[in-house]
């Protein structure tokens, strides 16, 4: 899934390393076994100890050599699934199928064991991951992903606050178009049904959508869109990624009152 990347060159490269030191190991080997003097014994000597300490520290690169884009997937998927607070075995059904179909039996459960991996840790800032899968994947694969965190999301029945907001900003930073997106949100009813709810709760009047905007009800259309980016700049959830959970929410709600306020009164603008 993707272009080949750098991590995985360097595999292979340390891969022909390997070989070609135990090769030219092999052939001092042979000399010094069939010549018998005790030169070529200590030559050998030497060139053995650190021939051994060399394989043996390219053998733990190339383990521990994880390529970005895997990462980068397990990384997102590990945060959508513990959005609503817990990862969920009917979660972790929708994930199988969609490695397997995408990589095979032999790669898929290496990618799960890399997702348990991910799950026992907090992620606070998805950005990079998400920039990583904006550089390496194609867009119809990033809209084919963001399908399937939409449906990892939505088995519970429910999406809730947190799983819609994580949901929007990883669309945003893999730069997913605004049409499509709403396409998605409108398919997958519970995020159109909690969009709803959301909007009825801020704008049972419009004078709150004024107030969250901090804006007169006079306001002209460019003074609306002044303050709105203004304000949707200083509560940017990334601005907190490294802060608690608490602060992390706290920002990620007031984020998107500030949007819904922007979009009521861009629509009634335009009535």
């Amino acid at each position: 899934m993707g272009r080949r990347n750098k991590n995985e060159e360097k595999s292979d490269s340390g891969c022909g390393r390997i070989v070609l030191l135990i090769v030219f190991f092999i052939l001092v080997f042979g000399v010094t076994l069939f010549s018998g003097k005790p030169a070529f014994i200590v030559l050998f000597l030497l060139f053995a100890i650190p021939a051994f300490s060399i394989l043996a520290n390219l053998g733990k690169e190339e383990k521990k050599t994880i390529p970005a884009t895997d990462n980068a997937l397990m990384g997102i998927i590990s945060v959508v699934m513990k959005a609503d607070g817990k990862a969920t075995k009917s979660e972790l059904n929708e994930v199988k199928p969609f490695l397997l179909k995408k990589f095979g039996e032999k790669k898929a459960k290496k990618m799960l064991l890399l997702l348990k991996e991910k799950l026992q840790r907090d992620i606070h800032n998805i950005r990079p991951h998400c920039l990583s899968l904006n550089r390496t994947l194609t867009y119809a694969q990033k809209l084919e992903f963001l399908i399937l965190l939409f449906r990892i999301a939505e088995t519970n029945g429910e999406i809730c606050e947190n799983e819609a907001d994580i949901l929007s900003r990883i669309a945003r930073h893999i730069a997913i178009r605004d049409s499509h997106f709403m396409e998605l949100t409108h398919k997958f009813s519970t995020f159109y049904n909690y969009q709803k709810k959301q909007t009825a709760i801020v704008y049972y009047d419009t004078e709150k959508a004024y107030r969250i905007l901090q804006i007169e009800k006079n306001a002209s259309m460019e003074e609306i869109k002044k303050s709105y980016r203004k304000l949707a700049m200083l509560h940017h959830p990334d601005r907190v990624a490294h802060h608690d959970t608490a602060a992390q929410k706290q920002a990620a709600e007031k984020f998107h009152r500030i949007n819904e306020a922007y979009r009521h009164l861009k629509k009634r603008k335009q009535l």
